[in-house]
């Protein structure tokens, strides 16, 4: 990971509930534009609001589509972190806990020489 940026299980939870908040308002937003029209108090103006949300509709439902997309990835990902975190703390014989050293960027790893017969730069 480059260096400063983390992410955890709680970044990428948080990550899924707010892309649920997205779609709700994506798709919910024609329910809120035929009340805005209807509360208008204007004909004109409620025609105009009519035609903005009937012009935007394919394109709200397709990033609709999208964003439900991404959160299903996003669950994917959190159910993948969630099974390596297992698998990794039961090979180091401590379920629950798994602890990642401080390694170098990738891109210092041509730079460094590692010590004899070993194949990792920050052996050394």
């Amino acid at each position: 990971m480059h260096p400063g940026i983390s992410l955890t299980f709680d970044d990428m939870t948080t990550l899924a509930d707010n892309l649920s908040v997205v779609i709700e308002a994506l798709t919910g937003i024609n329910a809120i534009t035929r009340l805005a029209a209807e509360n208008s108090g204007d004909s004109d103006l409620a025609f105009v609001i009519h035609e903005f949300s009937d012009c935007w509709k394919n394109k709200r439902e397709s990033l609709a589509a999208e964003v439900t997309n991404l959160q299903g990835l996003t669950a994917e990902i959190i159910d993948a972190m969630r099974d390596l975190d297992r698998s990794l703390a039961q090979s180091l014989g401590t379920p629950g806990c798994f602890v990642v050293a401080d390694l170098p960027s990738w891109s210092s790893w041509s730079t460094q020489e590692s010590s004899p017969g070993s194949p990792f730069p920050w052996e050394g």
